[in-house]
């Protein structure tokens, strides 16, 4: 997987240049997994925001695949969200989708953002959207367990 956090720059002053962010995982960490020191948390994602909030963190950078991307977003808990688009195709049945869980059936149905931005970076574009108020409910999400 590729772990575009890696290249991420903050806003400029949102956080000091030494400080490095804390990581989470939702869940537990699997057996064996090399992870650098985090935090395991589990419960909704609301509770987890809720847990972060009371440690002080008022910034949460949100990576992870479908499942991870699909909760937050149908819980409505995402304010801004940074896709990139590399200039390759790939599906198929069996592709992986930008969000888990059910989807939109119809037009009507279709969650719409708000264009913020559309940036080159390099070969790749990186577009920014934020939830548009008059988007369709999302739906609800899934807790995080220990044995996610």
């Amino acid at each position: 997987p590729n772990l575009t956090v890696r290249d991420w720059q903050p806003p400029t002053g949102s956080h000091p240049e030494d400080h490095n962010p804390t990581r989470v995982v939702l869940g537990k960490a699997p057996e064996g997994a090399l992870v650098h020191p985090c935090l395991e948390l589990t419960g909704a994602p609301d509770e987890i925001l809720a847990d972060l909030a009371e440690r002080g963190m008022v910034q949460v950078l949100i990576e992870g695949g479908a499942a991870v991307a699909g909760d937050f977003h149908r819980a409505g808990l995402v304010d801004r969200y940074m896709l990139y688009l590399a200039p390759a195709l790939f599906g198929g049945d069996d592709a992986r989708s930008l969000f888990a869980g059910p989807g939109a059936w119809s037009i009507d149905e279709l969650w719409r953002g708000e264009l913020i931005s559309v940036d080159r970076l390099g070969g790749d574009v990186r577009i920014e959207l934020a939830p548009n108020p008059a988007a369709a409910d999302p739906g609800d999400a899934t807790p995080y367990t220990q044995e996610a």
